[in-house]
């Protein structure tokens, strides 16, 4: 069961503490003039083949493995099975693809993932089919990557000292990736192309793994990933909406116990993440992740943030994963790695670089329990909420009352 690892972190702490919760989930696709309704039928049947799959034993050996799944969540997944023709439906409004996901929380969650992948690689297999030499493309520019990447090794073995930040008394962090691409990628095979390619020629110190739970096993890597806004959102239709961000870090903690304690920092805006994360929490986390808005930017507020708090940032790290490719990832790590831990999780740039332009494509959560959410973000672009009186409400919260509190 291709997925990635977080959409198996989160299940189980919708397992554990929100087991009755009902979800609804709605597709958004960004790229404009892209019209999926004439591939509706094929996308279909993809999906009704998802319908009875479920982890195998060797995945879920290799899941106890990792040491932070509770023995009684992985055998309630064991027997858990993929039923799509119950939670997804799929329709032509207007002339365009429309796919919803409703159901139960736990039984329905998994299906984000699978479902973009399904969708990419349906859009662009005529395209491979027919022009098999895209392939030969997308190698010749990830070896481009690579050899960038091995140069970017070299610099920090051979110039350490230079890029030391002396005056912050400590020691410069080696440039580390992990591939995030399952979402968006050219097609499965081809991730997996791709994730094994960058494991044989990068240094394993360089590169961590994948987020991409079955190829991680395939290969013997690390899956990395912790949360994503659908668990933070979520909290904000079961606690008051001003103490969701918070509640949800804590319900988190209980579940994994100081494991996997990158927070996801821009839910309700990176300012409305900093208030929520105080010197509790700043503490109990190793880490923040950061996915829009300006990200050098995000990156001098966030260790500013620590330093306020008295946090050695030295001891924290800081993810970038919002649409990176290497240059950009490179700029960051010479920005910041002197001063905190940094890691970067690469996409689209990794797994559908193929000289095509690849599809930008979402699905977030909407309602639980018929409550709306809302994701803010810090684009503008990227607030997701589909009731328009509550989506005013909660911006004017996060943006103008709460901040006045403060």
């Amino acid at each position: 069961m291709s997925q990635d690892l977080y959409k198996i972190t989160m299940s189980q702490a919708v397992w554990r503490l929100f087991p009755n919760a009902w979800v609804k989930y709605h597709y958004k696709l960004r790229t404009k003039n892209v019209n999926l309704a004439p591939i509706k039928d094929r996308i279909d049947r993809k999906i009704h083949q998802l319908q009875g799959i479920g982890p195998t034993a060797l995945e879920i050996n290799f899941l106890r493995s990792l040491g932070y799944f509770d023995p009684s969540f992985l055998a309630s997944l064991a027997h858990f099975k993929l039923n799509p023709d119950a939670y997804v439906k799929t329709s032509v409004d207007q002339g365009h693809f429309d796919l919803v996901i409703e159901g139960p929380w736990y039984d329905t969650i998994f299906f984000e993932v699978m479902l973009l992948q399904i969708i990419s690689e349906t859009y662009f297999e005529d395209h491979a089919r027919e022009h098999p030499e895209v392939f030969e493309e997308g190698r010749q520019r990830l070896n481009e990557k690579i050899e960038h990447l091995l140069h970017i090794y070299d610099q920090y073995t051979d110039h350490y000292e230079s890029l030391r930040d002396l005056e912050g008394g400590g020691e410069l962090n080696p440039f580390c990736l992990m591939e995030f691409g399952t979402r968006r990628a050219f097609s499965e095979s081809w991730q997996g192309e791709v994730v094994e390619t960058l494991a044989q020629k990068l240094p394993r110190e360089m590169f961590l793994g994948t987020s991409n739970v079955y190829w991680a096993q395939q290969l013997g890597l690390k899956p990395q990933g912790t949360m994503a806004h659908e668990y933070i959102c979520a909290h904000g239709a079961l606690y008051p909406l001003h103490e969701a961000q918070k509640q949800a870090f804590y319900n988190w903690n209980k579940v994994f116990q100081g494991k996997l304690g990158t927070a996801l920092s821009d839910t309700f805006t990176f300012d409305q993440f900093l208030r929520d994360f105080d010197s509790g929490l700043a503490n109990l986390f190793t880490g923040a992740r950061h996915d829009s808005g300006d990200p050098f930017e995000w990156g001098h507020k966030l260790i500013e943030h620590y330093r306020t708090l008295g946090i050695n940032t030295h001891t924290k790290v800081a993810v970038w994963s919002d649409n990176l490719d290497i240059e950009l990832a490179e700029k960051l790590w010479k920005t910041f790695a002197p001063k905190i831990k940094t890691s970067f999780g690469i996409g689209t740039n990794l797994t559908n670089d193929m000289g095509l332009k690849p599809l930008s494509q979402v699905i977030k959560l909407t309602h639980v329990n018929n409550m709306p959410v809302i994701k803010i973000s810090d684009e503008p672009e990227k607030v997701m909420c589909e009731d328009e009186t509550y989506k005013a409400w909660a911006l004017r919260l996060f943006t103008e009352i709460l901040p006045n509190q403060s």
